[in-house]
């Protein structure tokens, strides 16, 4: 039976990550262009397009598949057997190598527009710090932007925040004026700047985007039951991983530092490995509040990953002096060390920390003294 658009009609707040990331890679118009090199940021954040690929409906089928990577969390090695189908009915021939540069750059760009909505939202005086990974794969231009320094508000970001040149595996790092003095960063002369290429990268606000686009497939799909659940269902989803960003992301600014709440449900493999009955890992606004101080790099975006990347669980560390297991984790070439600490009633597992760095080997460095206790199959490690 039809359903009256009245009854169909969605309705959400789209304000929040990950679905404001999903929104900007849905918003894309799939377009053919025969020459990105001279692609500017502005157009780049209106157009998906793939180099190599000249059918506009493969381009829309590429793009679904990594807006659905994305909302379920799919590591490159899942999204590419999705995809491999597409590329072989089109004869559409694209390496591994390839694939896994369209993965990471579409992934990596919408994860950014989350962060950034982030920073946005802080609330004093904030200062942005551009980070370029050192090594040969980044460009000299981005490199001569590593620890550039300024203003929230200054016109540089407009043009420069990460995202828009290909393979691009910069980030932007928020800061108070106190932590810069703690951390002895000074905010960069615009004058002493270096002269890299000129470009608009418009943020643009897609809040709505994502929602206009249930509501047209609802309205397509109006006597298809299947897909009008299916639909509902991806909506259901999308909110309650909005809540738990609002729930993190009010335990980033709350002064009650008694406040908690769940970060994710924790996988069976962790709940064996912990001989722990409990559902949910859990935070306190009082270590959330410890590490803003002490670990500037992690963002109330960072704690939103965590749900994302317990799946993929890399290796897994003990302190045989306490209860503390130490979690290494990847997302999109940075690792992360989560400490979790199991209570002793045997029902509940908090975050005691979480830090980020480029290099794994700086991890491991730490935690030489440490017994491992899981490691993930060779076979089974992510491409």
């Amino acid at each position: 039976m039809a359903h009256s658009l009245g009854q169909m009609m969605l309705h959400f707040d789209f304000n929040l990550p990950p679905s404001e990331a999903i929104a900007y890679l849905q918003s894309k118009k799939p377009e053919v262009l025969n020459e990105l090199s001279t692609l500017k940021h502005n157009i780049y954040n209106r157009v998906f397009t793939i180099k190599g690929i000249a059918n506009v409906d493969l381009l829309s089928d590429m793009q679904k598949s990594l807006s659905l990577a994305l909302l379920r969390g799919q590591e490159f090695k899942e999204w590419k057997q999705n995809v491999q189908s597409l590329l072989t009915q089109s004869n559409t021939p694209l390496n591994p190598k390839r694939l896994k540069q369209i993965y990471h750059q579409n992934i990596l760009n919408s994860y950014n527009q989350g962060r950034k909505m982030t920073q946005d939202n802080l609330k004093g005086e904030i200062y942005y710090r551009y980070v370029a990974i050192n090594d040969s794969r980044t460009r000299l231009s981005h490199k001569l932007l590593h620890n550039t320094i300024l203003p929230r508000e200054h016109s540089f970001w407009e043009k420069h925040y990460p995202g828009a040149d290909f393979g691009c595996r910069c980030r932007v790092e928020a800061y108070t004026k106190r932590q810069l003095d703690r951390f002895g960063l000074k905010v960069s002369n615009i004058s002493d700047m270096p002269n890299v290429q000129e470009a608009t990268f418009d943020i643009s606000d897609n809040n709505a985007a994502l929602a206009h686009i249930l509501n047209q497939k609802l309205k397509i799909h109006a006597n298809n039951p299947n897909a009008i659940t299916r639909l509902k269902a991806i909506a259901a989803f999308i909110q309650q991983r909005n809540v738990r960003f609002k729930e993190i992301n009010e335990l980033w600014r709350t002064s009650d530092l008694q406040k908690t709440a769940s970060i994710c449900k924790i996988p069976k493999q962790l709940q064996k490995i912990f001989a722990n009955e409990a559902e949910h890992i859990r935070i306190s606004a009082s270590v959330i509040n410890d590490h803003k101080s002490r670990h500037p790099e992690i963002d109330a975006f960072d704690y939103t990953l965590i749900a994302d990347m317990i799946e993929h669980i890399d290796s897994i560390y003990q302190d045989e002096k306490s209860s503390v297991k130490y979690i290494l984790l990847n997302k999109l070439d940075r690792w992360y060390r989560l400490s979790l600490k199991s209570l002793s009633d045997k029902k509940e597992v908090w975050v005691e920390s979480l830090l980020a760095v480029d290099n794994k080997e700086v991890l491991l460095k730490n935690l030489k003294n440490k017994k491992v206790i899981y490691s993930q199959p060779q076979n089974a490690r992510k491409l």
